[in-house]
């Protein structure tokens, strides 16, 4: 779709679709999954007070997300960023902030099963949802910029397949992989601040993060990866 330069409605439409099939396929797996963890509390009241403090923390995350995001476009309008640049960082991390403070806290608690499946379901929907409705409902086709295909779009399909090995190496992600991932994001923000700004700073981390610290953490994961399977077959 993307390399046409452009999303039609059409294409929001598809999307959507893709979206709705996918619903369907983890809700079906997940009436027939075991449930894991704490047991559920039976009683109305309690169950009321739960969906009352849901409600809310929804919306204050919005709330929160919102201000911030305003905030740091301005900052980024008056450091003379770019609209793609300002949609590719400040924007993208203010809004994945929510999603990153449930994982978190999900995590230190335990549910380990909330917190990756709501990575995975926070990326289907910004792709097939968010994407496929904004295209439906604009009154003209979204366009793509040239740099976002030819640079953005390779790297996250890139960084998705990454995932794969990473996933299967033991059915878990440890502090290494963790820190490996980080590592990838930050190299690309800072390329992407060098290229933006000119700054000499960020030119010398990216080329310290490309030169020596991603081929380490990709050895170690390799080599971790390469174990675990060996371990399964």
């Amino acid at each position: 779709m993307s390399w046409s330069g452009e999303f039609s409605k059409f294409d929001g439409a598809l999307l959507l679709v893709a979206l709705l099939v996918c619903l369907v396929i983890i809700i079906r797996q997940g009436g027939q999954s075991p449930r894991h963890g704490r047991a559920a509390t039976s009683g109305k009241p309690r169950t009321f007070t739960r969906m009352a403090m849901l409600a809310a923390g929804l919306l204050m995350l919005v709330a929160g997300g919102h201000l911030l995001v305003d905030a740091s476009v301005v900052i980024a309008i008056h450091l003379g960023l770019s609209e793609r640049i300002i949609g590719l960082t400040v924007i993208a991390i203010g809004t994945s902030l929510p999603a990153l403070m449930t994982s978190l806290i999900a995590a230190l608690r335990g549910e380990r099963d909330i917190a990756v499946g709501n990575v995975i379901g926070s990326n289907l929907f910004n792709l097939l949802g968010v994407l496929g409705l904004t295209a439906l409902v604009a009154p003209t086709p979204l366009t793509i910029s040239p740099n976002a295909l030819v640079f953005d779009l390779p790297i996250m399909l890139g960084v998705s397949l990454l995932c794969v090995p990473l996933f299967y190496s033991g059915y878990r992600m440890d502090r290494i992989e963790g820190l490996l991932l980080l590592a990838l994001y930050l190299t690309y923000g800072l390329h992407i601040l060098a290229i933006s700004t000119g700054m000499a700073l960020a030119e010398r981390l990216e080329g310290l993060m490309l030169t020596f610290a991603l081929p380490v953490l990709g050895i170690i994961v390799a080599w971790g990866t390469v174990r675990a399977w060996r371990r399964q077959h």
